[in-house]
């Protein structure tokens, strides 16, 4: 098992590793894209939701939760699909706090990610 106990309950590399085939150097550099490109999106979501932007909070989201899906990160697929259902509906009230939850569990997911050893950060 690639992922730490502590780790498994935020994502699953082991899951994550067996649809790659057991290719560990690309769930490697898979690892290095979610770390490098969730801030940027999350960074783009939150400017977006400033200037009213529902169609990018919707795209911004939609590429979360589609990194997010692909190492079974459950609490952040499910905060990133509830952004874009709401940004969809352009609720800007509920954006909000959906956000707030995105952000953290994403923040949860790089953390976990670069506290692996086996994916060597």
């Amino acid at each position: 098992m690639l992922a730490t106990h502590d780790n498994a309950a935020i994502f699953d590399l082991d899951g994550a590793l067996q649809r790659l085939g057991g290719d560990e150097g690309l769930l490697r550099e898979m690892a290095a894209y979610f770390i490098e490109d969730v801030p940027l999106l999350s960074r783009r979501l939150l400017e977006a939701l400033e200037r009213g932007d529902f169609d990018e909070v919707v795209r911004s989201a939609h590429s979360i939760k589609s990194l997010a899906a692909n190492f079974d990160a459950n609490q952040a697929h499910q905060a990133a699909f509830a952004v874009e259902r709401a940004g969809r509906s352009r609720n800007a009230a509920l954006l909000q706090d959906l956000v707030v939850h995105l952000m953290g569990a994403v923040k949860g997911v790089v953390m976990a990610m670069r506290a692996e050893p086996r994916l060597g950060y």
